[in-house]
């Protein structure tokens, strides 16, 4: 039963979070969401560690909000962040990198005794402690994401504040990516479409 309810809990979390996205990206932006998110993964990742199987069912909820946001969030950031030429490269590293996302977690598993339930398996690190690895990794990936959107990856993206009318640091942005003589066309390149900078209700953004 309680296999069930930790799976259940997380792809509630994620469902929820995943349909709720749009929702919130237009409130706080995108750069605010994925560190949110990231904290949010930590938080429920080392709830999950204490054993007690209801806390477990919350801290699992809490790591499906954190990766439902994620692949909204993230996908988002990136093609609006990337210049036109590129973005074709970088759908397919992301695409690649998630796939890699899902390959990593499979491998701790390799370390597991097949037989479980064997009572000389019963007792040892691999069964009664490993688990906690294994849930623990993910706080590794997003204290590192944190520092680099902290310290890397510090402002939202160029169509964010082209919408807003946060001209210098959309400038600021750009000429970290750009040469000088490039920056005002590439900038007049952005489009924006359904925004507008009182109400800052951005329904669909795109840069071309």
């Amino acid at each position: 039963m309680w296999d069930a309810s930790i799976t259940t809990a997380m792809n509630l979390g994620a469902m929820i979070s995943a349909i709720s996205a749009g929702f919130f990206m237009q409130r706080f932006r995108k750069w605010n969401m994925l560190v949110a998110m990231n904290v949010l993964l930590i938080v429920g990742s080392a709830i999950s560690l204490y054993d007690n199987m209801y806390v477990i069912c919350l801290g699992r909820f809490l790591f499906g909000l954190a990766s439902g946001g994620f692949t909204v969030y993230a996908p988002t950031f990136t093609h609006e962040s990337v210049p036109t030429e590129y973005k074709g490269i970088f759908s397919l590293l992301l695409n690649a990198m998630v796939a890699l996302g899902l390959l990593v977690p499979s491998t701790f598993g390799l370390w597991i005794p097949n037989d479980a339930a064997d009572p000389s398996n019963v007792d040892t690190f691999w069964i009664q402690s490993y688990w906690r690895v294994i849930w623990a990794f993910p706080i590794l990936m997003a204290v590192i994401q944190i520092v680099l959107l902290l310290t890397v990856f510090r402002f939202d993206t160029p169509v964010e504040l082209k919408a807003k009318k946060e001209t210098e640091k959309l400038r600021e942005v750009m000429g970290k990516m750009y040469a000088d003589d490039q920056i005002d066309d590439r900038i007049a390149a952005i489009k924006v479409y359904g925004a507008t900078a009182d109400t800052e209700k951005n329904t669909e953004m795109t840069w071309h």
